[in-house]
């Protein structure tokens, strides 16, 4: 079946790529000392230093890899203000008040990354034409039913629920059970995003450091002693912005790594399709997203020619052939007419958990954090980049309820998971999966 599903050019990298390739880092030497140091060279850290830099501060970000080439440009590029939690159950945690103000910062989060594309110029596709939420189960669409009444109860939302009957315009298959739609989210080319924060970080005044690895960070009476693969570095102040890809095994690096529980992600995108089937697939364009505890995405790209796909399986799969084949066989159980359809690129990538399964922003030992972004797309990463250095910089706008949240530990020492028991998690959740809807798994 590999054979038969990969083109002959098949690609193991990221589609963003293509256009927006990670760039090879640079022989720039380290300054001696800065007045700010951001551990992490993903949105959130480049976004953090973006406006830190704008605040007047020298600000450099070391990134262990090459800038970006994680979750930032592996993602499948939705603009939305979705959490995993939902109203209901944020409520019956934390109550109606705290609930509000979650759901309503995920809302800011949405505006404010519409407004800084626009304002900044930011050529990276985004389009607003919303998101539909499949119900994979009769039960799934009941409990949307019942938390789209309750929230609306308490604060305006643009979501709308279609029944099973009436779904059809909004989804070109009859596995869902009705479906929620959410019009005013959208989607953009996270790879053209990242580099256009790049490029405006840069501009304000932020260095940005690839291929250098933080071995360590230590106090001292001025700050902090940062040592990398590069050399040494003193600052003032430190942020921590490393998300899954905290695996350091010293100890400021072990607080946050035992915070998240890191999972597998896969992405593939299709050869070129004709336009009358990605029209039966999407009569509306819109993103698509389910309820599935074993999550597919679907997007369709804004030149109308391809589908990508994206699969949170908690599996390290053998390799992107493999992940390609895998989704490729889930799309076709809801999507039968795309079963001989080729891959021109898959890859994989690491979101990870947190407790709350939702973001935090904070201090621990004087070290600012934001971490833990539980794969709920690009715009709570530069919002909450933004609330981190404004509570730095003593700005008006730093307060955000996501420093709210004890950052409590995973229980026992779940980061270095072995793949085995990521499997049997997956296949625990595949057999609820189908046992809840009928689909065959």
């Amino acid at each position: 079946m590999r054979d038969e599903t990969l083109l002959p050019d098949f690609k193991r990298t990221s589609y963003w790529w293509d256009e927006s390739p990670p760039e090879t880092p640079s022989c720039e030497p380290l300054p001696d000392q800065v007045d700010i140091a951001v551990v992490g060279g993903g949105l959130a850290g480049v976004f953090t230093a973006l406006h830190l830099a704008r605040g007047g501060l020298d600000v450099a970000v070391l990134e262990g890899g090459r800038l970006g080439e994680n979750a930032s440009t592996r993602n499948m590029g939705a603009a939305g203000r979705t959490l995993r939690p939902k109203f209901g159950e944020l409520e019956s945690k934390y109550g109606l008040e705290t609930a509000k103000r979650v759901c309503q910062e995920a809302k800011a989060w949405l505006e404010w990354t519409v407004n800084f594309i626009e304002k900044e110029e930011i050529d990276c596709g985004f389009v607003r034409n919303g998101r539909i939420n499949g119900a994979h189960s009769p039960a799934a669409y009941a409990k949307q039913a019942k938390d789209l009444e309750l929230q609306s109860r308490h604060m305006e939302v643009e979501t709308e629920l279609i029944s099973a009957d009436d779904q059809r315009r909004e989804l070109g298959t009859d596995v869902y059970h009705g479906c929620t739609v959410y019009h005013d989210t959208g989607q953009l080319d996270p790879g053209k995003f990242f580099k256009g924060v790049c490029e405006r970080a840069r501009r304000s005044g932020a260095r940005l450091f690839g291929g250098t690895r933080v071995m360590d960070v230590e106090r001292n009476a001025a700050g902090f002693q940062i040592s990398t693969s590069r050399g040494m570095l003193a600052a003032r102040e430190v942020v921590m912005a490393t998300n899954a890809e905290t695996g350091n095994e010293n100890s400021l690096f072990r607080y946050f790594r035992k915070r998240v529980i890191p999972f597998s992600f896969s992405g593939l995108v299709t050869e070129p399709l004709d336009p009358e089937v990605l029209d039966r697939i999407f009569p509306t364009g819109r993103f698509v997203l389910e309820t599935r505890r074993l999550q597919m995405g679907l997007r369709r790209f804004s030149d109308n020619t391809r589908i990508h796909v994206g699969g949170q399986y908690f599996v390290d799969f053998k390799d992107e052939a493999t992940a390609a084949v895998a989704l490729m066989r889930d799309l076709a159980t809801r999507y039968p007419e795309l079963a001989r359809t080729r891959v021109s690129h898959a890859w994989t990538g690491q979101p990870c958990f947190t407790r709350t399964e939702l973001p935090h922003v904070g201090t621990h030992e004087g070290i600012h954090f934001v971490h833990g972004f539980n794969g709920i797309g690009v715009p709570v990463t530069g919002y909450l980049g933004n609330k981190v250095a404004q509570r730095i910089l003593g700005g008006p706008d730093r307060e955000t309820v996501f420093a709210d949240f004890p950052y409590r530990a995973v229980p026992g020492n779940w980061y270095p998971l072995s793949s085995r028991i990521f499997k049997f998690g997956a296949g625990l959740y595949r057999a609820l999966d189908r046992w809840d809807s009928g689909l065959p798994r």
